[in-house]
């Protein structure tokens, strides 16, 4: 579920934890990191070397027609750090704060991460330097699309693999994917990575960060303790708000269902999403639930949060509600075989299925199962009335 809203200067997420801590060169700090490690392993002097160096440095000029109709050039980045162990791997960002010297130090941690947990790819990284709060969804179209075909003869399943990074997200790597079809002339699906779940993308892409931040924070809480404490299993959850829904404040807490459990689960606020746009995908956050809960990686389901709203009358689910003639409808319980319809008003939705109805007489019945093969009752009895009268 995703909310279109306007979105404010300050709501740019901005990268990786204020600039690299607010170091001057990112990629000097990130090269004095692995000199260390590689004095630690010992590294073999000639290996050393080349992996002090990015494989390509890619600098392109992106021009797009802006709405207003005037032309405006911006400077993307592409680096590829190091392809010996497979295609080069990595996200593209759009950021006012992108530079070369940050795109190529994340290039190079992208080649160390891969490496490290043993999966064959190499590292790139990729970078528009924007203001994506000031761009429309046409003009982050026009920018997506015209940064892919600059950089185009780098791209493919087999030599360069693109991710979401800062403000960045499932729409933009749909564009690149058929951008990048397009001068293929067939479709490719594995250019990119984190692409929508409808265009294969991976179930539990999304929400991989939050479970990972979930993780490490069990793993260094029980380190950090003498005494090893209980095991609470807690899983990382991500939700988005539907359409034209805005929040004064995040949500505290949430409600969750999952399949084959009575019941709602509860799901307790951590933060806001990170690296996701509120304009395109809408306001999202993380929630923790319980790890026995019975949700499962990559699951999506149905989450409630609290409105703020105050409803008077009673909650009916829209399996009790049937529509006929134009109107809604509700069956109550007239004796104890028999029931009749009582028109309803639906004004007041609380999701997109059920509903607060105030307009039903105290005391009543209400059927919660069954209400459309009542109507189809009283249809036939109908028609059998109507011909008997014939």
């Amino acid at each position: 579920m995703t909310a279109t809203s306007p979105r404010a200067t300050q709501d740019v997420i901005r990268p990786d934890k204020d600039r690299f801590l607010q170091e001057e060169n990112p990629f000097e700090e990130m090269m004095s990191r692995f000199d260390f490690a590689a004095k630690q392993l010992d590294l073999e002097p000639g290996l050393y070397k080349i992996l002090r160096h990015p494989e390509k440095q890619i600098i392109v000029s992106v021009p797009v027609l802006r709405d207003n109709g005037e032309v405006d050039v911006y400077t993307g980045y592409r680096v590829l750090y190091n392809t010996s162990r497979g295609p080069a791997k990595g996200g593209i960002r759009f950021d006012l704060q992108v530079t070369l010297d940050e795109v190529k130090a994340l290039a190079a941690w992208m080649t160390w991460k891969c490496a490290v947990v043993n999966i064959p790819f190499g590292g790139a990284k990729g970078g528009v330097i924007c203001d994506p709060s000031t761009m429309s969804n046409a003009e982050l179209e026009k920018l997506t699309r015209r940064y892919t075909s600059a950089i185009i003869e780098t791209l493919g399943p087999d030599s360069d693999v693109p991710a979401p990074d800062v403000n960045t997200n499932e729409r933009v790597m749909a564009w690149v994917m058929d951008t990048y079809s397009m001068h293929k002339r067939h479709t490719v699906t594995a250019v990119v990575t984190g692409k929508p779940i409808e265009m294969g993308g991976s179930l539990g892409r999304r929400e991989a960060t939050g479970r990972g931040c979930t993780v490490v924070t069990k793993e260094a809480s029980s380190s950090a303790c003498d005494k090893k404490p209980e095991r609470i299993e807690t899983d990382g959850w991500y939700v988005d708000l539907p359409p034209a829904i805005a929040c004064a404040a995040p949500p505290q807490t949430a409600l969750a269902q999952a399949p084959n459990r009575d019941g709602n689960i509860d799901l307790q606020y951590v933060s806001p999403a990170t690296r996701t746009d509120a304009r395109i995908q809408g306001l999202s956050y993380f929630f923790a639930a319980p790890g026995d809960s019975g949700l499962l990686p990559g699951m999506n389901t149905a989450v409630y949060v609290p409105s703020g709203k105050t409803y008077e009358g009673v909650f009916v689910e829209d399996t009790a509600i049937v529509r006929w003639q134009g109107r809604s409808w509700i069956y109550l319980r007239a004796g104890p075989n028999s029931f009749k319809r009582h028109p309803i008003s639906t004004d007041q939705p609380v999701s997109d299925d059920d509903y607060v109805v105030s307009d039903i007489p105290a005391g009543s019945e209400i059927v919660m199962r069954g209400a459309q093969v009542l109507l189809s009752e009283e249809a036939k009895s109908e028609l059998r009335d109507a011909g008997d009268n014939d």
